[in-house]
C-alpha cells in the first residue's frame, strides 16, 4: 500500500506490484531483525526493529532491505518463487468504517485501472492482532507477451492512529501454494 494524502487523514492505497515491490521480492539480503524460533515447525517469529509487532514467516523466507517506496518499512520473501510480504505504515486518524470504505474504493480504482477484469474480494475478519480488513486480488500485470497474473492478499489494521498494511503477493500460478502460507503468517501477527 502506498500512502496518499487527502483531507485530514492519510489512507494507504493498494500498491501495483511495481519496481519497488518486485525488487523487494528479488533482492533479499538478510539484515538484523530480532529473530526468535517460532512455535510452528519450519517457521520463525520475527520482531522487526523499531516496529511494535511480531509475525511469523517460513524459515526459508529472507528478510529484505527496505525498498525506497513511500511508507514501506519491512519486506521479506521467498527468493526462488518471488512470493513476498511488504509492510507499509501510514497515519490514519479516523474510525473503522471510513477506513474500510477508503480501502475498498482505492482497491477498486487502482486494480481496476491496472486490469478491468481484476477479481477483487473484501472482508473484515478478526485475527490475533485484532480486526483486519482483508483485500484479495487476482489481476493481470503488464501487456502482451509480458503479461502475467498476480495474486495479492492484504491485511489492513488500525492500531494507535496508524494503518498497518501487510501485503502478501505471488504469481497467480503459485496461489495454491502461497495463499495458505499468507493466511498462517497473517494470523500470527501480534501488536506489542
Amino acid at each position: 500500500m502506498v500512502p496518499e494524502s487527502g483531507g485530514k487523514t492519510d489512507v494507504m492505497r493498494p500498491k501495483l506490484r511495481g519496481a519497488a515491490t518486485l525488487a523487494a521480492a528479488i533482492a533479499f539480503a538478510v539484515c538484523g531483525s530480532g529473530v526468535a524460533q517460532g512455535v510452528r515447525p519450519g517457521w520463525t517469529t520475527l520482531h522487526p526493529p523499531r516496529l511494535p509487532l511480531t509475525l511469523q514467516l517460513p524459515d526459508r523466507w529472507q528478510i529484505g532491505t527496505t525498498p525506497r517506496a513511500p511508507g514501506v518499512v519491512f519486506v521479506a520473501g521467498q527468493p526462488r518463487s518471488g512470493a513476498a510480504l511488504s509492510l507499509s505504515i501510514a497515519p490514519f486518524a479516523s474510525s473503522w468504517i471510513p477506513f474500510t470504505a477508503q480501502l475498498y474504493d482505492a482497491a477498486k480504482e487502482i486494480y481496476g485501472l491496472q486490469d478491468p477484469h481484476a477479481v477483487i474480494r473484501f472482508r473484515s475478519q478478526t485475527v490475533a492482532a485484532g480486526r483486519a480488513f482483508e483485500v484479495i486480488v487476482l489481476y493481470t500485470v503488464g501487456a502482451g507477451s509480458q503479461a502475467h497474473r498476480e495474486y495479492v492478499k492484504a491485511y489492513n489494521f488500525l492500531e494507535d492512529g496508524r494503518q498497518y498494511d501487510f501485503e502478501y503477493a505471488c504469481s497467480a500460478a503459485d496461489e495454491a501454494v502461497y495463499a495458505p502460507v499468507f493466511t498462517v503468517s497473517a494470523r500470527s501477527i501480534r501488536f506489542t
